[in-house]
């Protein structure tokens, strides 16, 4: 999970790090990434293969749609044998490469080497449980190690890098200076000037992004990584995919299951997103209502902004407003109010857990420090403290803009006068998205439909104050889904998993033992 305006995040892991790490101490290093040892940088190759509470008992394996077989042309992916090999710190987890075809088009052609984490089963061993840790375009490998487990120790778990990402041929763009400049583009433009420069600073963007990835770049869509799952899946010997996704994993997820009803076994989509580009809810409305819980707090335990929650949004919208016209200096760097924004959205991913740090931010932006929140804006950017940018930036835009439906330039502005009237705060804030309108690659597009046809019970969760992923996304992925069971966690943060004892102990319960909980459960 998201493109802050372009590149609103909708990761679930790499967040979570991120607001850890700010309460924890304000350090700015960002998790570590094992990497395969062999090869140490999976990459392009040119052809040839290589190595709760009420619940019901799941339908029987009988009345699922039958087990498909496999192409012919792509038996030589499938039947690979992985080389693992001890990585991770302390060497916890076992890393290996998969080989999948560029083009699902053109099997014989190029092919891409995909990095592999595990962490082995502690118990009697069930299976493998594939997880993906949202973004789009976090590194799967890189949060393994930090993904619950507890409860779950009789699977070997399992999570990738996806074409693009990390260490399976990442998507390359700006670095530096250039990163720098084009992350303090004002993305809520005020003056046709300031339009003019975002709308050619977002083309810009994807010409370096063509220029420096190449062929990738037209092969690095959703669909094309739900079929790489699939891989994965045969590769490690499971017949049936059991998947955990959250956030832009529910996506991946729910057109694995769409492409390959057959071959679920269980599945929980976690943070539920839209799944076909065409939602008339906008991203923006999920921040938009943390922040108004954060500012009725504020307002009612006597905070200095304001005594009532118009009051404290307006003290914020005047602190952004100076940034705008002046930014701060912190260290070698400028705080915009774009970033400020930024940084208010990444403190908001923690809930209630956040009103401490963000009490903090804006006390210490008022004085005119803004260290906190350019902190929190660099680490939602992927921006560490040598001034180097990971993956994040490329393949959280690059990867959105495979899978939505083309729109004009013209199309993004009217998009974005519907997102202020719906969250009129971070509507604002984020403007209009100019880098898919832009991108110099023609989009895969989404699948025609999301129904799952055949496929067994999936567990969708669905936060109802998820400030990334709208509750209203988790009940439209459920309501698709032939089989979807939604469970609601009534609480607060993004991803509900890891945040609710009733969320885990049904989540457990559905991956172990196949126990399915009602249609319509909720938890606090």
């Amino acid at each position: 999970m998201t493109r802050l305006a372009r590149r609103r995040p909708l990761l679930a892991g790499a967040v979570l790090a991120l607001a850890a790490g700010i309460l924890a101490g304000c350090g700015t290093s960002a998790p570590g990434t094992p990497q395969p040892s062999a090869p140490s940088t999976p990459g392009l190759s040119a052809g040839s293969s290589g190595s709760a509470a009420s619940a019901s008992a799941a339908p029987a394996e009988t009345s699922l749609a039958p087990v498909p077989a496999t192409d012919a042309r792509l038996a030589r992916f499938y039947g690979q044998t992985p080389a693992w090999s001890a990585c991770g710190e302390g060497g916890e987890l076992d890393c290996a490469s998969v080989r999948v075809p560029l083009d699902y088009a053109r099997p014989d052609g190029p092919t891409l080497d995909l990095a592999v984490a595990r962490k082995r089963a502690t118990a009697s061993r069930q299976g493998v449980l594939f997880m993906n840790p949202g973004g789009p375009g976090a590194s799967g490998t890189g949060y393994l190690r930090f993904f619950n487990t507890a409860g779950l120790e009789g699977f070997d778990v399992v999570s990738w890098d996806p074409r693009g990402v990390g260490g399976s041929h990442p998507v390359r763009c700006l670095e530096g200076a250039d990163a720098d400049a084009y992350v303090a583009l004002d993305l809520s433009p005020d003056t046709p000037a300031e339009n003019a420069a975002l709308i050619e600073g977002s083309r810009r963007f994807g010409q370096a992004c063509l220029r420096k990835t190449g062929d990738v770049l037209a092969h690095i869509s959703t669909q094309e990584n739900a079929r790489d799952l699939d891989i994965l899946r045969g590769v490690l010997g499971e017949e049936r995919l059991t998947y955990v996704g959250q956030s832009y994993g529910t996506m991946l997820g729910a057109y694995y299951a769409e492409l390959f009803p057959g071959r679920v076994s269980r599945m929980v989509l976690d943070a539920g997103v839209d799944v076909t580009g065409r939602s008339p809810v906008a991203q923006t409305v999920g921040f938009d209502r943390a922040l108004d819980a954060f500012t009725s707090t504020c307002a009612a335990t006597g905070c200095r902004w304001g005594s009532t929650r118009e009051e404290v949004i307006a003290s914020l919208r005047a602190m952004l407003g100076r940034l705008d016209r002046h930014p701060l200096t912190v260290g070698d760097q400028k705080l915009t109010q774009s970033q400020a924004a930024a940084g208010l959205a990444g403190a908001l991913y923690a809930g209630t857990l956040a009103t401490p740090l963000l009490e903090r931010a804006l006390d210490e932006l008022d004085r005119g420090d803004g260290s906190l929140l350019k902190m929190a804006s660099n680490r939602i950017y992927g921006r560490d403290a040598s001034g180097g940018y990971g993956g994040m930036l490329g393949a959280f835009q690059a990867i959105p803009c495979a899978d939505r439906p083309r729109i004009s330039v013209a199309e993004a502005g009217v998009r974005w006068a519907e997102a202020k009237r719906q969250a009129p705060f971070f509507g604002e804030y984020w403007g209009p998205q100019y880098v898919c309108p832009t991108w110099p690659v023609a989009p895969v597009g989404p699948l025609e439909k999301v129904d799952a046809a055949g496929a067994p019970p999936i567990l969708v969760v669905g936060g109802r104050n998820d400030p990334v992923a709208p509750y209203e996304y988790s009940e439209d992925l459920a309501r698709r889904l032939n089989s979807g069971v939604l469970l609601t966690f009534e609480g607060q943060g993004h991803v509900a998993y890891g945040r609710s004892a009733c969320v885990d102990d049904a989540v457990r319960g559905y991956l172990n033992r196949g126990v399915v909980p009602a249609d319509g459960t909720r938890c606090s």
